[in-house]
């Protein structure tokens, strides 16, 4: 036997519902009007930290990612290096500080065994 379980609303209270969101909707536009005034023009509030720290995280959940929606395969050791040749951050960093990007790998896969 196939049951469903659903909830109703009198049409009183739909059109309330519906009325409350529609409010919430309003205001949020309107906040969003005056938001782009105040910021227009202005520095980011949180400008992304070029860390070494803040960059392995975002590599080490990259490479995750990617193992595990299958674009690199879970055995293959360097399947990594590619991304990390081909991310933009990775090259500011190693401008940055003047190292190379096989010194940067290795910075790396030492940070991958403290993992």
């Amino acid at each position: 036997m196939n049951e469903k379980v659903t909830e109703g609303y009198s049409r009183e209270i739909h059109n309330k519902l519906v009325e409350g969101c529609l409010i919430d909707i309003k205001f949020i536009m309107k906040w969003m009007e005056s938001y782009n005034g105040v910021v227009e023009g202005e520095k980011p509030i949180l400008a992304y930290d070029l860390s070494l720290e803040n960059l392995m995280f975002d590599l080490v959940v990259k490479e995750q990612t990617k193992r595990s929606n299958g674009s690199i395969k879970a055995t293959h050791i360097k399947g990594i290096e590619w991304v990390i040749r081909s991310t933009g951050d990775v090259k500011e960093y190693i401008r940055a500080n003047g190292i190379s990007i096989e010194r940067f790998l290795g910075i790396y896969r030492a940070h991958e065994t403290l993992m």
